[in-house]
This record gives C-alpha cells, sequence and structure tokens, in this order.
C-alpha cells in the first residue's frame, strides 16, 4: 500500500470508530449467536447495509470519491490492493487462532461468548469475499510479516493482554481499508472495503473494551493510528 504523499483522514475514522460505539458490544452477542450457522457459510461483508459515514461519497471530512470504472473484477493497483488486505484478514485470522490455541480459549469460557472466536472467523470470511471478487484462492496468500511481527503479544491467554493487542491491529486494518476506499478506481472493490471496514470499527470497540478501555474516549472515539510497516507492506 501506498501511503506516501497522502494525507491520513482520520476524521473519517473517527466518526466509524463512534458509531462503533454505539453498537459494538451489542455486536458481540449478535456475532456470537450467528457463528454457528457462519461456520458452514461465511457472511459476504460485501452484501451488508454500509452507514452513510463509510461512503465514499459521504459528507466533507470523509474519504474522497474515487473515479470508479464499470463493475466486474478489479485490475491492475485495485487488484493489488486488494490482495494485500487479503493477506492481512488471513493474518488477523490466524493470529486470533494462535492466541486461542495459546489458552485463550479456556479464558474465555466462564459464561462470556467467545468473540476472539467469533471474531477470527469473521476475518476468515473477509478473505474469502476480497479472493472472490479477485480471483485468486483465499488460502494462497497471508502476510507473514504481520504475523511474525505480532505472534508473541498474541500467543497469550490473557484476554486483557491479547485484547490490547488485537485493538492495535484492527485500528490499523481500519486505517488501511478508510485510505483505500478512497483510492481505488473499481466500483465493486470499493463497495466490499467500505463495508469491511465499518464492521472493523466495532471490532476496535469490542477490543478497547475487553483491553480495559471502554470509559476511554480517546481509545473509543480518537483513534489516530496508522498501519505499521508490516501492514503497510501488504499493498505496496
Amino acid at each position: 500500500m501506498n501511503t506516501q504523499g497522502a494525507e491520513p483522514d482520520t476524521g473519517s475514522r473517527r466518526r466509524l470508530l463512534g458509531r462503533g460505539v454505539a453498537a459494538g458490544i451489542a455486536g458481540v452477542a449478535v456475532m456470537s449467536s450467528g457463528r454457528s450457522a457462519s461456520a458452514s457459510t461465511p457472511t459476504d461483508p460485501s452484501s451488508s447495509t454500509t452507514p452513510e459515514s463509510s461512503s465514499p461519497s459521504s459528507n466533507e471530512g470523509t474519504t474522497a470519491t474515487p473515479t470508479t470504472e464499470s463493475p466486474g473484477a478489479p485490475t491492475g493497483d485495485d487488484a493489488a490492493a486488494l490482495a494485500g488486505m487479503l493477506g492481512a484478514e488471513i493474518a488477523a485470522r490466524d493470529l486470533y487462532r494462535i492466541a486461542l490455541g495459546a489458552g485463550l480459549s479456556d479464558a474465555q469460557e466462564a459464561g462470556n461468548p467467545n468473540v476472539f472466536a467469533v471474531i477470527a472467523d469473521s476475518h476468515d470470511a473477509y478473505a474469502d469475499s476480497i479472493a472472490g471478487i479477485v480471483g485468486i484462492p483465499a488460502q494462497s496468500a497471508g502476510n507473514q510479516s504481520l504475523i511474525d511481527d505480532r505472534r508473541a503479544d498474541f500467543e497469550s491467554a490473557d484476554v486483557g493482554a491479547v485484547a490490547d493487542a488485537a485493538y492495535l491491529l484492527e485500528s490499523e486494518l481500519v486505517a488501511a481499508y478508510t485510505q483505500l476506499v478512497g483510492e481505488v478506481r473499481n466500483v465493486d472493490a470499493a463497495t466490499l472495503m467500505a463495508s469491511i471496514l465499518v464492521v472493523e470499527a466495532r471490532h476496535c470497540t469490542i477490543m478497547a473494551t475487553l483491553a480495559g478501555k471502554g470509559n476511554d474516549l480517546v481509545a473509543l472515539l480518537d483513534n489516530d493510528v496508522q498501519p505499521s510497516s508490516s501492514l503497510e507492506e501488504a499493498g505496496t
């Protein structure tokens, strides 16, 4: 992902994360109750309703409207950007599963929905959706640099510590998608990425709460995290 010369659109992300505060925690129960169904039929994020704030053509302060070409398979830079985010989604899924394998699954059994497993499955579904419009196998690429960079943070049974690492990861994914939605030319690519970033903004709210930041309005509403170098490599 080429970020040179681009001004980060923190206002757009702040609105998205703000909306996530209202819906995020309630979404835990919804995602958990629907997990068994989504395991056999992954939800396609491109079919979800996108709030106005995520639309590339929304009001002042949001991402710029991309110049779109005819719907269809993305090509060129658009395809490369999607392939990069495919690798990031697979890496995110694997990092959550690393945490579950390290004992986080047992730590979440005390009457709480295992949101880490639910969100891992969500990232898996997003990878499938991206692969579907790009036309490449979903399991053929993963951002190994991102996995290697974050493995130590996720390889833990400490719910708070993993949630803190996951908050940062989800924030970086939202930042990456927010920028790309304003850059891509293919309307299908923009629509899919916008639908994914809205849900991942809610992931940020959920993880901030599990990390003990539920009353931290800066963490919830004023998130200006930018993609790390290992995530930026995904879209280059």
